[in-house]
């Protein structure tokens, strides 16, 4: 494992999980700011959380966490649908939103600065193209299936 991906695990395991597990906060999280203060001697004034899922955990809990993994299946089931019934400029905005989901889902294990800052303004912007767009038209065309994008 790369050094540094060993300091991120250690800090992890080190400074947050320890924290999580007492008094059930992984139930309910800790607070919104996804940082602890470094120790005096270190020269460190933060250490920031490097896992997703453990920001989810600390920042909201379980049901922060249950309604990430909810809205990445809903939206993968959402796109998977869309990939197979579309072979135009919304499928492929399927496809990329879909290929970004598993990516982002992926990643969250990793480190979440590569997840939250700006890929979810793509992410949303993608999921905007797949799933609204059709939505749109067939509201434009009158048509009565307007709920059913695929």
């Amino acid at each position: 494992m790369p050094r540094s991906w060993e300091a991120r695990l250690d800090n992890v395991t080190t400074h947050f999980w320890p924290v999580l597990e007492v008094d059930g906060n992984w139930l309910t999280g800790v607070r919104s700011l996804a940082r602890v203060d470094g120790s005096y001697l270190s020269g460190i004034e933060f250490i920031w959380i490097e896992s997703g899922y453990v920001f989810l955990l600390w920042t909201g809990g379980v049901a922060f966490a249950a309604a990430f993994l909810w809205y990445v299946w809903v939206a993968l089931r959402a796109t998977a649908r869309i990939v197979r019934a579309r072979h135009d400029a919304v499928g492929a905005a399927a496809a990329a939103s879909f290929t970004t989901l598993i990516v982002t889902a992926v990643l969250m294990a990793l480190d979440p600065h590569l997840t939250l800052r700006g890929s979810a303004d793509l992410t949303f912007a993608l999921l905007a193209l797949a799933l609204a767009a059709p939505v749109m038209a067939s509201r434009r065309s009158g048509s009565s299936a307007a709920a059913d994008p695929a």
